[in-house]
């Protein structure tokens, strides 16, 4: 699965508020499949710091289309 290249960004906006500790919105993008099909999901993340740097991101996108 991979968010829809349209999306990023959205994505890039999400990250620079999470970096900078401004608040937003909780955010939906569009994922697709391998098979191409497309579908809607919610994103949740937290940046991952060592030594007081930025060494990455964890998270979980859920597939919201029972929704």
């Amino acid at each position: 699965m991979f968010i829809e290249p349209s999306e990023n960004a959205r994505i890039k906006e999400t990250v620079y508020k999470k970096l900078n500790g401004l608040t937003f919105e909780l955010q939906e993008y569009i994922a697709r499949r391998k098979d191409g099909s497309t579908f809607p999901t919610e994103a949740h993340s937290s940046p991952i710091y060592r030594n007081e740097k930025l060494n990455g991101f964890r998270g979980v996108i859920i597939d919201i289309t029972a929704r």
